[in-house]
């Protein structure tokens, strides 16, 4: 999509319900990621009305699914202006994002889809989740607290043992005698 409004949680929910957009035309992007719509040029008014219903016909875009697999999605993209890509997965932070291999920012539109900006032109766009930093500290966190756990068992268990003498050598009985 070209045409971008920049809105709040509270105003994507409130433009959804109101149902005042064509989602297929207009993408409603979060105020955090407001950068991705910097220049893109809506649609003339005539191209986006209720009558235009194939956006190939009436854009010249074209997505054409590559692969599909829960943890990777592969398009190839044929835009011939610079456009939003809206891509009906959740955003979450892990996921990254390449246009030619290169690296891009996913957005987040309609408070949870992930969305990216792509360039005049064919190209390659990949969605990839990867394990991210979240994990990664997740891991850490769990293998600091089982350390810790065995450093403390360690410690309770040589507080247990009674520390040996050398009147504890066996056959000294000085110290044991009954009366």
């Amino acid at each position: 999509v070209r045409d971008v409004q920049i809105a709040d949680d509270a105003e994507v929910i409130e433009v959804l319900d109101a149902g005042s957009i064509d989602p297929g035309w207009t993408a409603l992007l979060a105020t955090e990621h407001a950068a991705l719509a910097e220049g893109l040029t809506p649609l003339p008014a005539d191209s986006t009305s209720a009558a235009a219903t194939d956006d190939r016909v009436t854009t010249g875009d074209r997505v054409t699914w590559v692969e599909s697999t829960p943890e990777r999605a592969v398009l190839q993209v044929d835009a011939r202006a610079p456009a939003l890509l809206v891509m009906a997965n959740n955003w979450y932070p892990s996921w990254v994002a390449t246009i030619d291999e290169v690296e891009v920012p996913i957005g987040r539109a309609y408070l949870t889809l992930q969305a990216l900006r792509v360039p005049a032109g064919t190209h390659t766009v990949v969605f990839e989740a990867r394990a991210g930093s979240s994990l990664r500290a997740g891991v850490m966190m769990s293998v600091v607290g089982v350390l810790g756990l065995l450093g403390l068992l360690g410690i309770g268990v040589l507080r247990r043992t009674p520390a040996r003498s050398a009147s504890d050598e066996p056959g000294d009985n000085a110290d044991h005698a009954t009366a």
